[in-house]
């Protein structure tokens, strides 16, 4: 009998555990505004700083700030803040630890997912872009911050570093992971489908079309593999190549 009534506390414990760290709407929303909230302040002390920097070495301050804009700093600066919301917030990395398996990797099928869908996103791009012309991703190119009299070995890597790996990390994270997951969850696939690749849509400036194809194509594969693991190896490979294509056109 006593053993029985061991168990049955150790399960009340872990139940309250569980709801203490589980994702609501309260903890989702604030998540969200953490995080904004700590790249705005990133934002204002390193607009602060280069200020300080540009009149001690006379550069112009609105030249300075917008250069600092148009850099792929700005990205490590967004990925920091991510980080730093996603320790404060147990309960979402409780609600993604469930989303992150790499057992899908040992599947053929898999790969097939993947090339499937940077051939959707290719051709996509190819009609939206380059034969409809609907849709310029020129705004976001000057987003790279590198051009033929900036570029060399450190400017690249620090591009490449930002654009091709810990941007599309964060990305799955927040859009497929946090933002459709939660929304899934709590309403429905399609609609944390629609939602989520709307809003991914329109937070890149120039292509809002085109990256709302992308976002739908990756909540494809979160769906199908049932990991985030998938759709970051597909976001990485992708802008993998939009920045090899771009340096390449630069050089040219």
């Amino acid at each position: 009998m006593g053993h029985l009534q061991e168990e049955v506390v150790v399960e009340q414990i872990v139940e309250v555990n569980e709801n203490k760290y589980r994702l609501g709407w309260g903890k989702f929303i604030l998540f969200f505004l953490t995080f904004i909230g700590i790249s705005l302040v990133f934002g204002l002390f390193s607009g602060v700083f280069i200020g300080f920097k540009s009149v001690i070495t006379g550069e112009d301050i609105e030249e300075a700030v917008l250069a600092f804009q148009l850099s792929p700093w700005i990205l490590y600066l967004d990925f920091i803040a991510f980080i730093l919301a996603f320790i404060i917030f147990k309960s979402v990395r409780q609600f993604l630890k469930k989303s992150l398996s790499f057992a899908p990797l040992k599947q053929m099928k898999t790969y097939g997912y993947i090339a499937v869908g940077f051939l959707i996103i290719l051709i996509s791009q190819y009609i939206i872009l380059g034969v409809l012309r609907w849709e310029s991703p020129g705004e976001d190119m000057e987003m790279f911050g590198v051009n033929p009299t900036t570029a060399n070995w450190f400017s690249i890597t620090i591009l490449f570093i930002s654009v091709v790996l810990i941007t599309p990390i964060k990305e799955e994270f927040i859009y497929r992971g946090v933002l459709h997951g939660f929304l899934a969850e709590k309403w429905h696939f399609w609609l944390g489908l629609i939602i989520s690749s709307v809003i991914f849509g329109f937070l890149h400036f120039g292509y809002p079309m085109t990256a709302t194809i992308m976002g739908i194509v990756f909540v494809a594969l979160y769906r199908l593999t049932r990991t985030l693991i998938i759709p970051i190896i597909l976001h990485i490979l992708w802008n993998g190549y939009v920045v090899v294509v771009f340096l390449f056109q630069m050089s040219s």
